[in-house]
C-alpha cells in the first residue's frame, strides 16, 4: 500500500499563516520564562515501545522478503576487489574463518 500523504481540510489563509506563527513563537517564549523545563520534557521509551516493535517488524519482513528474490538487493554474490581487502574479523564474520 503506497503513502497517501493527509490534506488539510481547513487550510489556513497566507494572511492567517503569520498570525498563528507569531502566537506559537509568543506562547513557547513565555513558556520559557515561567516553566522552562516543561520544554525539555522527556518521554519515557515505553511510550513507543509498541510502535517501534512494530516498525522493527516491519523491516525485517521487507528485508527478508527483498532479500529472497532476485534484483538490486537480493541474491547478489559477494565480489570483494583487491583494493577492498576486509579484515580478519571481518573475513572471519563473511566466511566462517
Amino acid at each position: 500500500m503506497a503513502y497517501e500523504r493527509p490534506e488539510n481540510e481547513l487550510p489556513l489563509s497566507p494572511e492567517e499563516k503569520p498570525i498563528l506563527l507569531k502566537q506559537y513563537f509568543e506562547y513557547y517564549r513565555a513558556l520559557s520564562e515561567t516553566n522552562p523545563s516543561a520544554l525539555n520534557a522527556k518521554l519515557p521509551r515505553s511510550a513507543f515501545e509498541d510502535l517501534l516493535n512494530e516498525l522493527g517488524e516491519m523491516l525485517l519482513a521487507k528485508s527478508r522478503s527483498l532479500a529472497s528474490i532476485e534484483g538490486p538487493v537480493g541474491r547478489q554474490p559477494v565480489a570483494l576487489s583487491d583494493r577492498s581487502t576486509p579484515t580478519a574479523r571481518v573475513s572471519g564474520v563473511l566466511f566462517g574463518t
